[in-house]
């Protein structure tokens, strides 16, 4: 099932967050997000929260992102790169409609890693004004 292991591996290179698909966006602005909270200035900082507090949180998601790659990878490589199993050689390749539903799926992964100001910024950019009136 070679097309059928095409479309799954860019799914799971972009829940990875691999630079170019559509995870790495947010993958990255958390990380950066969670270092940032530890600065002078920050919305946490401001209420009293010290950055020795913030700091764990934010070497814990430095492991959650490695942690992610690592079962990703794994089960690519489990799944599609194992060896066949009998009870699944009758499996046929996808068809014709199911390549119409994830061709589009693939594509959106790929672009919203590659341009990803035009969707998410587009969506965001109220909602942080709106909680800096709160917070700031």
């Amino acid at each position: 099932m070679p097309v059928y292991t095409g479309f799954s591996t860019v799914a799971c290179f972009a829940n990875l967050g691999l630079p170019g698909l559509c995870g790495f966006v947010g993958e990255v602005m958390v990380l950066i997000g969670s270092f940032e909270a530890a600065r002078d200035g920050s919305i946490l900082r401001n209420v009293g929260v010290r950055a020795d507090q913030i700091y764990p949180f934010a070497v814990i998601a430095c492991f959650g992102v490695i942690l992610t790659a690592g079962y990703m990878l794994w089960t690519i490589q489990r799944v599609f790169f194992g060896p066949e199993k009998a009870e699944y050689k009758s499996f046929g390749e996808v068809d014709g409609r199911e390549i119409a539903v994830l061709t589009p799926l693939t594509l959106m992964c790929i672009l919203l890693g590659i341009l990803p100001a035009v969707f998410f910024f587009a969506f965001t950019d109220s909602t942080v004004a709106a909680m800096f009136k709160v917070f700031g």
